[in-house]
């Protein structure tokens, strides 16, 4: 294929992709509707500015919850330190770092494409992301667009090393790799993937190339140990605490579950996944035994593309699936389909049909984010936190104690600093002298208002979030626990 020169190539992506951004990140502050791991990993962040404690406890059963953070990878709260203190404590502060990291992620990897020779392919890849679930899951202030970052980073050096076999490609294939780790443990996937293939491809008398890649991987290492010290032990047991709390789900259900969330984007995560699970798992185990045999890697950015795919298809079958894990995982299929089309031509059938079923996926998907950005238009006037404040206010008497659900974290800033209930808590387990703000979600998981710890406080407030629009929920504010005379 050709036609279409590296210049406008780059300039067709660069439009689409800040297109995108742009479309959603002028809405950030009010749009989409609080989210509960919002402020479950932004919260510790907010405490450090407030001059609390980093360590929050998730649940009262969390080990060690009064002394350390170890539920997840430490730099995405850490980043979230430095991201506050320069744009202040906002909704727009806790989003933009994962979507402006996300895009960022598509634009470096159509630059990686076009360098590489696949002009086209890029602009697919540009395409694709804007009918993607993944750029409206992005809009949450999570980690997994700043993962993205990283695996894209990842992709630049390793490529570099299958072509090059230099150590210090493989160096920083570790140090990026470890920073993605940093950020989401899940992708512990792709770490393994790579360390397997450099023993597997390096020649006899050359693995210790392996103690490059270790080398890199031992930065970010160092990094996160420091965060965790000097309670090593103490993290490790919390973790797996947590890891375990997640793990709640058999696959069959955890599957069917995001499916049934994804509603108009789940054809397109099917696709993906078969697309990785029937054509880019064999592929590369063929391109791999090939690249063995032969001492060469003939396109370096489908194998390693197709590897990224298959780890990250591995992520979402061991760990409940929710749509933010497609984050890391959705551009991989993508971009080893459209670069096998485009190396092989029309000949390659498998890849044709591979692009063929990843277009039919795409459309129901790329409606979903068109109404999405429709909805954000439509609701932003009627989304005001202010709202919140006020019905906090006229229900809950001055100087009261009160807990809120998590994804209420901004919302009660201008009353509270310190009102976030833990984010894994049971009703049981909240102060029976204070007064309660509940989120439908939150309410819902944990039983909804006949549920022990509930039951015994009084209803005093049961409507909108927004009292312009269904779009933010309901909440409910319960008094402190009734006492019986």
């Amino acid at each position: 294929m050709n036609g279409l020169s590296p210049r406008l190539a780059a300039a067709i992506c660069l439009v689409l992709v800040l297109g995108g951004f742009l479309a959603f990140a002028v809405y950030l502050d009010r749009y989409p509707a609080p989210y509960f791991d919002e402020g479950a990993y932004n919260q510790p962040a907010l405490r450090t500015l407030d001059g609390l404690s980093f360590a929050w406890p998730m649940a009262a059963s969390a080990p060690y919850g009064k002394l350390v953070w170890a539920y997840h990878g430490p730099f995405y709260p850490r980043l979230q330190e430095v991201t506050f203190r320069v744009l202040g404590v906002s909704g727009f502060a806790a989003r933009i770092p994962n979507l402006a990291a996300a895009c960022l992620g598509i634009l470096l990897l159509c630059g990686i494409l076009i360098r590489a020779g696949y002009r086209w392919s890029a602009v697919l890849v540009a395409i694709a992301w804007l009918g993607d679930r993944s750029l409206v899951e992005a809009l949450y202030g999570r980690m997994d667009g700043l993962t993205l970052l990283f695996l894209v980073c990842t992709l630049a050096a390793f490529t570099g090393w299958l072509a090059s076999r230099g150590n210090g490609a493989l160096f920083w294939t570790g140090l990026f790799a470890g920073t993605a780790l940093g950020f989401h443990p899940s992708t512990l996937t792709t770490v393994i993937g790579i360390g397997a293939v450099v023993l597997f491809l390096a020649r006899v008398g050359k693995r210790r190339q392996i103690l490059y890649f270790a080398a890199g991987l031992a930065i970010p290492g160092a990094v996160w140990l420091a965060f965790l010290a000097p309670y090593f032990r103490e993290s490790l047991v919390q973790f797996r605490w947590h890891l375990h709390h997640a793990k709640h789900v058999d696959f069959l259900g955890s599957l069917t579950h995001m499916i049934s969330v994804l509603r108009w984007s789940r054809y397109w995560a099917v696709a993906l996944m078969a697309v990785t699970l029937l054509l880019l798992l064999p592929t590369a185990a063929a391109r791999l035994w090939k690249c063995r045999s032969e001492g060469r890697v003939a396109q370096p950015v489908v194998l390693a593309a197709s590897l990224f795919a298959v780890c990250g298809l591995a992520v979402l079958f061991a760990s409940p699936m929710w749509p933010y894990y497609l984050i890391p995982f959705s551009v991989w299929p993508v971009t080893a389909a459209v670069t096998m089309v485009e190396t092989e031509g029309l000949r390659y059938k498998p890849a044709l049909a591979a692009v063929a079923l990843l277009a039919v996926g795409w459309l129901p998907s790329a409606a979903w984010n068109a109404m999405r950005w429709r909805e954000a238009r439509l609701f932003y006037p009627k989304m005001d936190p202010a709202s919140f404040v006020e019905r906090v206010r006229a229900v809950i008497p001055p100087n009261a104690r009160f807990e809120v659900s998590p994804e209420f974290f901004i919302l009660v800033r201008p009353i509270a600093h310190d009102a976030v209930k833990p984010p894994l808590s049971k009703p049981t387990d909240l102060p029976p002298d204070e007064w309660l703000v509940m989120s439908e979600n939150e309410l819902d998981q944990l039983g909804g208002e006949q549920a022990p710890g509930f039951r015994e406080r009084k209803v005093l407030y049961s409507g909108l979030l927004f009292p312009g629009t269904a779009a933010g929920g309901t909440m409910t504010i319960f008094s402190p626990v009734q006492r019986t005379r």
